[in-house]
């Protein structure tokens, strides 16, 4: 569950990135244009939507998260100038196990919450419509397969499949 993503994340945190004053990328002794081929190194950072998305949920549920919470390490991501079409994106992460798969275990309860707040609001707008139940019976002396029933209802007040969000569909 959700719930136990973040426990679990809360256990194990990592050490808050160390500043570095040497630019990753300056390598000293090249040309510019040498420098322009090299590939880029980066500091991986969770994005403000993500945690927004996290922080919200757990507001929703009562659960606190400490500022340690999004501490990655050194992670860092080189991102290659090129790009090559069979390959797709040229870019990877670079640092420990550790911190590899944290970075991917935040990811992924970004995505969990995504999914249920997807089937909450899908849940909510069937919970809050109103249903007509109807049973139709033949109570003539004739049978008859084709039974025609006609409902009157004031515009706007049915709501078709297609206006309803379906888990999945963003």
């Amino acid at each position: 569950s959700i719930c136990t993503q973040i426990d679990k994340l809360k256990k194990d945190y990592l050490p808050q990135r160390v500043p570095t004053k040497k630019e990753v990328n300056d390598i000293v002794g090249i040309s510019k244009i040498q420098n322009s081929l090299l590939p880029t190194i980066s500091d991986v950072s969770i994005s403000n939507s993500t945690k927004d998305a996290i922080l919200t949920f757990c507001h929703r549920n009562s659960l606190k998260i400490p500022e340690q919470f999004w501490n990655l390490g050194d992670l860092k991501q080189r991102t290659s100038k090129f790009s090559f079409p069979p390959y797709g994106n040229n870019s990877s992460l670079e640092g420990t196990d550790a911190e590899q798969k944290r970075y991917e275990a935040i990811i992924n309860l970004y995505s969990d919450i995504l999914k249920y707040n997807e089937y909450y609001t899908y849940f909510s707008q069937i919970e809050n419509q109103r249903f007509v139940s109807l049973v139709i019976a033949n109570i003539g002396t004739s049978f008859d397969e084709d039974i025609d029933v006609k409902l009157i209802f004031e515009k706007g007040c049915i709501l078709k499949h297609q206006d309803i969000i379906c888990p999945g569909q963003h």
